[in-house]
């Protein structure tokens, strides 16, 4: 066996324990915005094969581009891990934005720490770790709401003292909670374009970047399963909540910052399913890179965004 020290990255796909259990309703609505078959109508298990399968797919995506990570899969959760601490941060980011960008919720954790694992393995029937690391990084996954990475003091260390890190400036904030004063410590995927782009110098491009990942979770239909029961509200809500904070340090204002406590309770006033559409998704990511563009040309922004897209909204059809 060997015995090394290294990173280890554990991510789970939001929702589909409710899925396999019957506990979310599924309508004609959910297999189309997954281009499945309607007639007749699917079950629930295969629904969840399809979204396994796109999981999947973003797995493979992090293993072509990241050929140091060893990963493996293990129904709705994964594991990737390596010694080199970098390479595992950046494979979780391309993980994380690959996924939300997919339509699939996903939360992880990520610990460093002993690894152990086989000198050799049959890999024809996938591989296998086990260490400290490991437990530790199912366990951090576990620690708050929403697709997000939370991360033990070990990965910070590293965060912080790595030569030539992406990761250093805004890419981990802690959250204390105010009734037992404990603090988690968040890996923010979404806050950096990590190898491929330097967004504290292209703020024009991480601000549209992170606009787009927003309003797909906002409007794009292949989130409305999880928007089907209480639980995938609340994880929709607080990712919403979580990633739009992060444009206040490109923009320098709040305009496009949306409280996840808004979205619930817009959901709450509604008697049918929430607007959400490939098309009404397209038109709200042109018209927010557009106002991106208008605001790093002139300097400054040209109008709440909160009446614009209440003004935007009125006048577009919901179609699918």
């Amino acid at each position: 066996m060997k015995q090394y020290q290294g990173a280890v990255f554990f991510v789970d796909m939001l929702g589909v324990g409710a899925l396999t259990q019957n506990l979310i309703p599924l309508d004609e609505q959910d297999f189309n915005a997954w281009r499945m078959e309607t007639s007749p109508l699917p079950s629930a298990n295969l629904f969840c094969g399809r979204l396994l399968t796109e999981f999947r797919s973003c797995l493979a995506k992090v293993k072509g581009s990241h050929r140091q990570v060893k990963i493996a899969q293990l129904s709705d959760c994964a594991y990737m891990w390596s010694d080199n601490v970098l390479d595992v941060l950046e494979a979780a980011r391309t993980f994380m934005w690959g996924s939300v960008s997919a339509g699939l919720l996903s939360r992880g954790g990520l610990s460093y720490g002993e690894i152990v694992e086989p000198d050799k393995i049959n890999r024809a029937i996938g591989q296998f770790v086990l260490g400290g690391a490991v437990t530790r990084a199912v366990g951090l996954e576990k620690a708050g709401k929403g697709c997000r990475v939370f991360i033990d003091d070990g990965i910070l260390e590293h965060l912080l003292n790595l030569p030539g890190s992406p990761f250093k400036n805004g890419a981990v904030k802690s959250l204390k909670n105010p009734l037992d004063g404990s603090v988690v410590k968040e890996f923010c995927w979404y806050a950096t374009g990590g190898k491929t782009a330097d967004w504290k110098v292209e703020q024009h491009e991480g601000a549209k970047q992170i606009l787009r990942l927003v309003t797909l979770l906002q409007y794009s239909p292949r989130f409305f399963w999880n928007e089907a029961n209480f639980h995938g509200r609340i994880q929709l809500a607080c990712s919403i909540d979580s990633i739009s904070e992060i444009t206040s340090d490109f923009i320098g204002n709040a305009n496009y910052i949306f409280k996840g406590d808004d979205y619930l309770s817009e959901i709450q006033s509604m008697t049918g399913k929430k607007n959400r559409s490939n098309d009404l998704c397209r038109k709200v990511i042109v018209e927010r890179s557009k106002d991106i563009e208008r605001f790093f040309l002139d300097g400054k922004q040209h109008f709440s965004m909160d009446l614009w897209l209440e003004r935007r909204l009125s006048q577009l059809p919901a179609t699918d």
